[in-house]
């Protein structure tokens, strides 16, 4: 008797947690009675700066600007043109690698990004034509004389 009142709960847990509620803007696709897929792209696929990667960088990587290419390399985004780009941008482009940067593990393209140029930087993207632009925070009537 005490194991036909058992039956009957983990009978319903089981048939419920088959209908799991899916995202409101999924595409669901039903291929038997009891089973359906989501049939939409994974974030990554629709924004790869949110891809989840780990990087090592290799020695001949030693400088801000070639880490941030280097990341870059295989997402289907690149840096605007160091031609186009303010001072400080280029002279953070310039800075050498630091120490505790040659090595990422588990953390998003875009965070890595961000991480390299440091908290005087914004990172702007263009998802249209995928160019990314690191711009520095420090307004330019504050950037000095050009050295």
């Amino acid at each position: 008797m005490c194991k036909e009142k058992l039956k009957i709960p983990l009978l319903t847990l089981i048939l419920l947690s088959t209908h799991l509620p899916v995202a409101a803007n999924s595409e669901v696709l039903t291929l038997s009675r009891y089973t359906a897929i989501e049939v939409n792209s994974e974030l990554t696929q629709q924004n790869p700066l949110k891809m989840v990667v780990a990087v090592k960088f290799p020695p001949m990587v030693n400088t801000t600007g070639a880490a941030l290419n280097y990341v870059l390399d295989g997402s289907g985004y690149k840096l605007i043109s160091i031609k186009n780009t303010s001072r400080h941008t280029r002279t953070m482009y310039e800075t050498g690698l630091a120490e505790v940067h040659r090595q990422f593990e588990y953390v998003t393209l875009e965070n890595i990004l961000k991480t390299l140029a440091g908290d005087a930087f914004v990172l702007l993207s263009d998802p249209v034509s995928r160019r990314l632009s690191l711009e520095s925070l420090i307004p330019a009537n504050l950037e000095g004389p050009a050295q």
